[in-house]
């Protein structure tokens, strides 16, 4: 079941941000990052300039979930529990959004003491060649709270080469390039091996065998890190990453106090 809610400043936000390169689209592909503890709430929060209808569907899952948004309103789309839990290395939690006119889509994660949303980028904007920003897992706590990033492919038989920067909890040493194979909805998600461990520098790109129109999308954070490094406390990182071809040279960027 969606709801909706009045709001300007989400909408405002995404125009502001991305007046180059805009977010909205009509085709939106995403999944989650492992957050870190507590009960668990994941939502699709979608915007448009103008009325539009459309879907979130899961592929692999069989859920979906048809919604309608209007001006000046955030329409939420609540998953439910059972569909939205990521899994270390391949799993089946790809989550397609699509419309009949240009929407702007964030995801949000939500636990009780740690949560993250990431502002969506459409399939047109995604690509087949990152280099994935991470963060350093928050040390000391068992080696729970690790870097970690997500794939999610847009077409089947999608060839992805991993080339990690460093030691992963599945097995792969730094520096050692692997292949995976998905379908679409389909994801593959590694996380760091040590404590402390950030993945930073993970080489993401379309496999020796990979037709070069299969995109796919990468997600990128921590499951809890502590900024700073001695703050007591951790929160979630989540952030969709740009493909190498939306690099560029100039950035603005926000005081911080």
């Amino acid at each position: 079941m969606f709801q909706r809610y009045s709001v300007v400043a989400l909408l405002l936000t995404s125009t502001i941000t991305f007046a180059q390169h805009p977010t909205g689209g009509t085709d939106h592909w995403a999944a989650f990052l492992v957050n870190a503890y507590g009960d668990d709430a994941r939502r699709v929060l979608i915007t448009a300039a103008g009325p539009a209808s459309g879907e979130v569907i899961m592929p692999l899952l069989g859920f979906s979930e048809g919604f309608d948004v209007h001006p000046g309103e955030v329409t939420v789309v609540q998953l439910p529990n059972g569909v939205q839990n990521p899994v270390w290395g391949a799993g089946e939690e790809g989550i397609h959004i699509t419309s009949d006119a240009r929407v702007s889509v964030q995801l949000e994660s939500v636990r009780s003491f740690t949560s993250d949303v990431s502002q969506l980028l459409p399939a047109d904007r995604t690509g087949n060649s990152y280099v994935v920003n991470c963060y350093a897992g928050m040390p000391g706590v068992a080696g729970l709270y690790g870097s970690e990033f997500v794939v999610v492919a847009q077409a089947d038989s999608t060839q992805v080469e991993i080339i990690p920067s460093a030691a992963m909890s599945d097995g792969h040493a730094a520096g050692s390039a692997f292949t995976v194979w998905l379908n679409a909805g389909g994801t593959w998600m590694g996380r760091s091996a040590a404590e402390g461990g950030d993945l930073t520098g993970t080489v993401v790109r379309g496999g020796p065998e990979n037709a070069p129109e299969k995109n796919f999308s990468v997600y990128a954070g921590a499951m809890c890190a502590a900024t700073p490094s001695n703050c007591a406390a951790c929160d979630h990182y989540f952030e969709q990453q740009l493909p190498v071809a939306e690099w560029s040279l100039a950035y603005l960027a926000p005081a911080v106090d």
